[in-house]
């Protein structure tokens, strides 16, 4: 394997994910990823926010309730578990009916002799969002001018919102009647997934955790060193004292160094925000809700205004930037496959990406010597990647991209020591 600059000049726009992909796409009709149905419709995902456990405080910020979201049937569907003093306990089931377009609810107490016992809703078509709103389904004849509604809203630092109101005039004017107010629990073992029942687990970096891996490319028959990444880890503070990770990659491409920084939270790794500094522009995203904003700024034309960004991301999301080390975290084992949402800039916000574990095998791994790892194909669309996960400990070994548009791929292999 040689050095090769003339080389490291032609293909340094694809030593980054986001760049590979945006020059796959540019030379192949985008072909979307197999993954579930209801996982890829953001119809179904408008609730997704709502999934985890939660205290639930009224206005005056008394705890009066719990509750427990589950996304179920192949996250088609979200069912609600609410339970407060006194014994009162509530079930509920809401879904996306394709035929109407609309969400359906039902919702039953044990307060069934009272009017609050049993209710049907279905989402107001008028109300855009965030989140939902749900109006009572009427039976016409009754013509019944009290009518009421719940709107399911999220809000920033882990929290979400139920407003209910109330009408005596038929829905021409509404009262909010009550205020609640969901806090998530962060205080438990229950740990709220961005994709519910796939747990993603990853060790707690100890202090500031530096790792490097040598970069190679393949063009044909030819091999080239490209330099290396270097990765590092450390844990931080978000919201309401929310343990992070924070992961700062840095590499070389197109004459400079490019730059990205992703945060995440620590147990579930769903993504905080993104920072990319690259030779010919600046990204910044923060991941808020159901949506991801920020800005795209051209670093060689010091005139033009940062171009703001809004992408509707249809619930939380993983940053592919830091794909390899969500799948070091999965519960790999043999026949292990899931389907997870990234977000990739460059196609639109939110992308499903099948992840599959292929095999487990004993190779070399250059200074690292004969490992025992799990290979794991990953379905990134145009740029499908191969990542190797040590068996014992967890760590990313190696990551290939292949570029089969550009007859091309590049190799990211682990030189920094395992720990114990």
């Amino acid at each position: 394997m040689t050095t090769n600059p003339g080389m490291l000049s032609l293909l340094a726009a694809a030593l980054s994910l986001s760049s590979a992909l945006l020059h796959a796409q540019q030379s192949t009709p985008t072909q979307p990823a197999t993954t579930l149905p209801c996982a890829a419709d953001s119809s179904f995902q408008r609730l997704s926010f709502w999934v985890g456990d939660w205290d639930v405080f009224d206005s005056t910020g008394n705890k009066y309730a719990t509750q427990r979201v589950r996304a179920v049937i192949d996250q088609c569907a979200i069912t609600v578990e609410w339970m407060s003093g006194g014994g009162n306990k509530g079930m509920g089931l809401s879904a996306f009916d394709r035929t109407t377009h609309a969400w359906k609810q039902i919702y039953a107490s044990n307060q069934v002799p009272f009017l609050s016992g049993v209710n049907l809703r279905t989402s107001d078509p008028s109300y855009t969002g965030p989140g939902i709103r749900f109006i009572q389904m009427l039976d016409p004849a009754a013509a019944n001018l009290a009518q009421s509604r719940v709107t399911i809203m999220p809000l920033s630092g882990h929290r979400a919102l139920q407003e209910f109101e109330n009408s005596r005039d038929g829905g021409k004017t509404w009262k909010v009647v009550f205020k609640a107010e969901h806090r998530l629990r962060t205080d438990t073992s229950a740990v709220s997934s961005v994709v519910p029942g796939v747990r993603v687990e990853i060790p707690k970096p100890r202090d500031v955790d530096t790792v490097i891996y040598q970069r190679s490319i393949r063009s044909g028959n030819r091999d080239s060193l490209a330099g290396t990444r270097t990765v590092v880890s450390r844990v931080v503070r978000g919201a309401e004292q929310v343990q992070l990770i924070e992961v700062e990659q840095r590499f070389p491409a197109g004459g400079g160094e490019i730059v990205d920084t992703a945060i995440a939270e620590l147990r579930s790794l769903r993504a905080v925000s993104h920072r990319s500094h690259q030779p010919t522009r600046t990204m910044r995203f923060d991941f808020v809700g159901n949506a991801a904003e920020g800005t795209v700024s051209q670093t060689d034309a010091a005139t033009t205004s940062p171009q703001a960004i809004h992408q509707s991301l249809g619930g939380p999301i993983f940053d592919s930037n830091v794909i390899d080390l969500v799948v070091s975290g999965l519960p790999l084992e043999r026949g292990f496959s899931t389907n997870l949402p990234f977000f990739i800039y460059e196609r639109g916000g939110r992308v499903p990406i099948s992840v599959a574990v292929r095999d487990r095998t004993s190779s070399s791994f250059g200074q690292l010597g004969q490992r025992d790892a799990w290979v794991v194909a990953v379905d990134v669309p145009g740029a499908p990647a191969t990542v190797w996960v040590d068996a014992r400990t967890r760590a990313v070994l190696r990551v290939r991209y292949d570029i089969a548009a550009r007859g091309l791929s590049f190799t990211d292999e682990r030189v920094t020591q395992l720990r114990g």
